[in-house]
């Protein structure tokens, strides 16, 4: 075998055209066989390279040579070397390869240009002729096993470099028709080997190709015959998936674990039961199955948990909403709570589950709060019908406080709705039905109290007048009858009191008039008792009365009557007739005021003298 370098640009891009072509090999090599060569590549690559499990193999064909492209990401270690060795010793090892070239090449994935590249030869030894002889047909030719040789070097190629490196060429020769004369470049360089026509030889080692992925296909199946490389990915995985997933930075990281145990798992399942190792990789299976799943069920616990922090930045504008919000968190905390402290998974799902269990808290918090709030709004219009009928069957002041209180209740509960809350349109709507109501029935009740005041202050009065006359006290008493009589006239008429009240106006006013009667009589009394006053009163007392409503009784005192006859027996030792004529004149206006008193009383007059003899009389008529 030898290498060569060419322009990588160059050659790379034809290897890119014939990707998207796929021609074939004067028809005897199909993209199966091509899609093949570059699985079996792979696997070999994931078996002997550390890091082989992030490789990905791709193969064309065109003009009568192979090219193969290896990629990676840009964050593993490649040791290009090692790489095109195992792609050489894969060559050698799975396909009897006579006659063949390939260009190898490793690139970045994403980046346009390869970095490393390699050019193989494949030479057969000596020919070895086996003959068979049948009866009947000729002897036939088999093509003997090739071994080949190689000499290695790597270029390093910046995508954007056009540089080349130049390396020996093989020598070609014509010699015949059919025949090509190569001068092999070894530590013998005088050796020659005549081989067939390259484009004939090339067909006929991709139609071995062919052969081994179609007609061979059970015996190139993976494991059967060639090494099991799955196997191997697949111990190595769950000896690594620990740390790996251990070290998962973001969900990214483990959507990457993931896809690697089920292409794992995946390969596993294509080895078939006749492999050695079927029992083997069943056993893989389950583990690697069981990894899977756990994975996958984290993993669908972030998703959802996404979903409930999207939830969360929407408004609120009903219950399920927030019960929807709370079942998303469940759901996203359900499935890692399950994760125990021995799973590779324990340390990355709590730090989000205890994120997810403070979140859910919130969210519990809150929906609590708006069940409670929803629970007073249906309370509150329990309540309103109570107070409804209450107010509506009301017959007295108790009554109509109670139907109030109810209404302030109902009212109460509604307002410390806040406006955050889903329930406040709600309660709005109700509050704006409700407070007009509190607010007739507080207008009820305040006019049923005072018409109960009134009532109370009607029977006060009352009692008040009639103690007044009873001490007659007319003029207080004719008061409190006013007062009585003109609360009852002023009691409202669609209260409980209107009816009783209106039953004692005619009562009070009779007691009323009355008492202005007595009131006015006792006036009239009062001063014909001050008019005898002043005039049976004086140094001496004159005269001493009674009255009654219908006569006046005076008796002259003895006191007066000495005083009259003493100043007339001193008057007549003197010769003095004057005093005389005074005590006359005295006794005459005594009599003309009693009489007018008698006439102003209009009762009738009788006056006595100190003996006890009438001495004036008067009847009024």
């Amino acid at each position: 075998m030898y290498l060569h370098s060419t322009n990588t640009e160059s050659s790379y891009s034809k290897f890119e055209e014939e990707q998207n072509q796929q021609n074939h090999c004067l028809g005897s090599t199909s993209e199966k066989d091509l899609q093949f060569l570059a699985q079996l590549l792979q696997e070999y690559l994931r078996a002997e390279i550390p890091s082989g499990e992030f490789f990905l193999v791709r193969c064309a064909f065109e003009k009568k040579q192979t090219m193969v492209l290896v990629e990676h990401p840009s964050g593993v270690k490649v040791d290009a070397k090692a790489i095109f060795t195992v792609i050489e010793e894969a060559l050698e090892s799975e396909l009897n390869l006579s006659q063949q070239y390939l260009e190898l090449f490793i690139r970045v994935v994403g980046a346009k240009l390869p970095y490393a590249k390699c050019s193989l030869k494949f030479e057969m030894k000596e020919p070895a002729t086996l003959s068979r002889q049948n009866s009947g047909e000729d002897n036939e030719e088999a093509i003997s096993s090739s071994s080949s040789t190689a000499a290695l070097s790597f270029p390093s190629i910046a995508p954007s470099s056009s540089e080349s490196i130049e390396e020996p060429e093989p020598v070609l020769r014509d010699t015949s028709e059919n025949e090509i004369e190569v001068e092999i470049l070894t530590s013998s360089p005088s050796s020659k080997t005549k081989l067939p026509h390259r484009g004939t030889l090339i067909c006929g080692i991709m139609g071995i190709v062919g052969i081994f992925g179609t007609a061979g296909y059970l015996f190139s199946s993976p494991c059967v015959v060639s090494k099991c490389s799955q196997i191997h990915t697949a111990e190595m995985l769950t000896q690594k998936s620990p740390l790996l997933v251990r070290g998962a930075a973001s969900d990214s990281d483990l959507v990457v674990r993931h896809k690697k145990l089920n292409l794992a798992i995946n390969s596993l399942k294509k080895i078939p039961g006749i492999s050695p190792q079927y029992n083997q990789a069943n056993e893989l299976i389950i583990n690697l199955s069981q990894k899977s799943e756990q994975i996958e069920q984290v993993l669908q616990a972030f998703q959802t948990a996404r979903q409930a922090t999207e939830a969360n930045w929407g408004k609120i504008s009903n219950l399920s909403e927030l019960q929807n919000r709370q079942q998303l968190w469940r759901n996203a905390i359900a499935p890692l709570e399950t994760i125990n402290l021995k799973s590779e998974l324990y340390n990355v799902v709590q730090p989000k589950l205890a994120v997810y269990r403070k979140n859910l808290k919130v969210v519990n918090e809150l929906l609590f709060s708006e069940e409670r709030w929803l629970k007073k709004i249906r309370d509150a219009s329990s309540v309103a019908k109570v107070a409804s009928v209450r107010q509506t069957q009301a017959s007295s002041l108790k009554d109509l406080q109670k139907a109030q209180s109810t209404w302030q209740i109902v009212v109460n509960a509604l307002k410390p709705i806040p406006k955050t809350s889903v329930a406040y349109f709600q309660a709005q709507q109700k509050l704006a039905k409700y407070q007009p109501k509190l607010v007739v029935a507080r207008q009820r009740t305040n006019k049923e109290l005072a018409a109960a005041k009134s009532y109370e202050q009607i029977l006060s009065a009352t009692n008040q007048a009639e103690s007044y006359e009873r001490s007659h006290q007319l003029e207080l008493a004719v008061v409190q009858w006013k007062q009585a009589l003109n609360t009852a006239q002023n009691i409202a008429s669609n209260t409980s009191y209107s009816q009783k009240t209106q039953s004692l106006v005619e009562p009070l006013t009779a007691a009323l008039t009355k008492a202005q009667r007595r009131l006015k009589i006792y006036t009239e009394q009062e001063k014909t008792l001050n008019d005898l006053e002043r005039t049976c009163s004086g140094e001496v007392i004159v005269c001493e009365y009674t009255f009654n409503n219908k006569q006046i009784v005076v008796r002259v005192t003895s006191e007066y009557e000495q005083a009259l006859e003493q100043r007339l027996i001193d008057a007549s030792l003197q010769g003095d007739s004057e005093p005389i004529a005074s005590v006359n004149g005295h006794l005459q206006m005594l009599q003309q005021a009693l009489e007018a008193i008698s006439i102003n009383a209009k009762s009738s007059l009788l006056v006595y003298d100190a003996q006890g003899n009438v001495i004036q009389e008067s009847k009024i008529h």
